[in-house]
């Protein structure tokens, strides 16, 4: 598998897309400007060091909807160049100011890929 730096995986990240969705949860945005791969498994998603379980996490892809505890190597999420995703975590708003988020997921071509971005609401 191949090593993916860091600091080319959070060009994934869209900044300043980190917003709270009314009482429902917050939200992010990536886009792929990188190249193809295939999400077969989020392996962890935490927001300021506390773990959000996949069940709440939902992928927003055009116009398909998954959540992240259905994603694997059977059920993938492509994610080609130009593609862009909202990551909807439900049941958990933010507060205003910084927040750090871990994203790691396994890949189909690259393997596990891990890196973390900072934002602020």
């Amino acid at each position: 598998m191949a090593f993916v730096p860091k600091s080319l995986l959070r060009r994934l990240y869209i900044k300043d897309s980190l917003k709270n969705r009314d009482n429902e949860g917050f939200e992010f945005k990536m886009r792929n400007t990188l190249a193809t791969g295939t999400i077969t498994e989020l392996i962890d998603l935490k927001i300021d060091d506390e773990s959000i379980d996949a069940i709440n996490i939902f992928f927003e892809m055009k116009d398909k909807t998954i959540q992240a505890s259905q994603v694997s190597s059977d059920n993938p999420l492509r994610f080609t160049v130009g593609t862009s995703v909202t990551v909807f975590v439900k049941g958990k708003t933010l507060s205003e100011g910084e927040h750090k988020m871990e994203i790691a997921i396994k890949t189909r071509e690259y393997g596990p890929i891990r890196f973390d971005i900072t934002d602020i609401i």
